[in-house]
């Protein structure tokens, strides 16, 4: 496995691989590129993984910009690769290696060798690192504010080959109390249900069902990339969309997580906690509560999908959670993410996101 993050600068690349790091336990070799200030000069170090001490000059700025000292990366980099650890770091590539011939040499090796390569590309992939981003055994995961919060998550699905998770978007319902068309409704100048599709880590989930009747919605998730279900029940049963939902999955989800569409202040924080309690605890139904009251999402194991799908007209997913409460693992959020708009009056709380 060889992953590279890219992404604008100060984006959090190398704070999302600190927090995987951290997370996993895994002591790394390769090396770490670390700016520092001397003076009125901006300097950038290579230093060793496994020995962060031993750090080397490798390039200065000046008014111009950021200039290489000849022969820094071929003298220090490839020393730093061969001291291998549980996993390979090259924290960053960029255009300033170009003309390091040996240091280029010992980091296109690395994609070679079996183990696994986390590092990361100067966005836009400049000279010799688009030879890099373009390797067969490379993928690239760009980062972005949207989806920072969920990056170390996704590092871990891939390195420690996590089980697949998928979600459900339930956005069936008549919403009579509001007066219809709830999910287009404006929230801070966003259609409601895109503010859920905003936040959604999408690349944690193999797929996101999103069970609708309403034909601007259905078309609204295939624009976002993801998968419509349409519903044409006209009974507002919650049960078959539950069903519905299951049934447009991956077969192999060790997990479903259920959304609702009027949770217009969810953070994708509260979303990649809840899967990351959930690959902790598999066989659990993790949901958030707040002083004492439960709602959503609930990510249910793939051992109760039987037992969603035998709802009976009407039920819900809480039946579920009534019939296994030794199963529930709670997650304490702050008030406005499980605040629900049933009512026009709803959206005029002034939540700040």
């Amino acid at each position: 496995m060889k992953v590279f993050l890219t992404g604008e600068r100060q984006i959090g690349k190398s704070t999302a691989i600190d927090r995987f790091l951290q997370e996993t336990g895994l002591h790394p070799g390769g090396f770490r590129t670390r700016f520092h200030w001397e003076g009125d000069r901006r300097c950038l170090y290579l230093c060793p993984a496994a020995a962060p001490q031993d750090r080397t000059l490798v390039a200065r700025g000046d008014s111009s910009g950021m200039h290489t000292i000849p022969g820094a990366f071929d003298s220090a980099g490839p020393g730093a690769l061969v001291q291998r650890g549980e996993i390979t770091l090259l924290d960053e590539l960029g255009f300033l290696e170009a003309e390091a011939r040996h240091f280029r040499a010992a980091v296109l090796s690395c994609l070679e060798a079996e183990d696994p390569v986390l590092g990361v590309l100067r966005q836009g992939f400049p000279g010799w690192t688009g030879e890099v981003a373009r390797h067969r055994a490379v993928e690239t995961l760009t980062v972005t504010k949207e989806n920072r919060d969920a990056v170390p998550l996704l590092l871990r699905q891939r390195f420690e080959r996590l089980p697949p998770l998928s979600a459900v978007v339930m956005a069936s319902g008549h919403a009579r109390r509001f007066g219809g068309d709830k999910l287009r409704a404006l929230v801070e100048g966003v259609p409601m249900l895109q503010r859920l599709f905003q936040v959604l880590p999408r690349p944690l989930f193999r797929t996101v069902a999103v069970v609708a009747r309403d034909p601007v919605l259905l078309d609204l998730a295939a624009a976002w990339g993801l998968t419509p279900v349409p519903n044409d029940d006209q009974t507002n049963d919650t049960a078959i969309t539950i069903r519905l939902g299951l049934s447009a999955i991956s077969p192999d989800s060790a997990g479903c997580m259920f959304f609702v569409g009027d949770q217009p202040w969810l953070t994708q924080a509260t979303i990649v906690d809840l899967c990351r309690r959930f690959y902790a605890h598999p066989e659990r139904i993790c949901l958030p509560v707040c002083q004492g009251r439960r709602g959503n999402p609930v990510l249910f194991p793939q051992s109760l999908f039987a037992e969603l799908k035998k709802l009976p007209p009407h039920g819900q997913g809480r039946v579920v959670i009534r019939n296994h409460p030794r199963s529930v693992l709670e997650r304490e959020t702050e008030a406005r993410e499980l605040h629900d708009v049933d009512h026009v009056s709803d959206l005029k709380i002034s939540w700040k996101s």
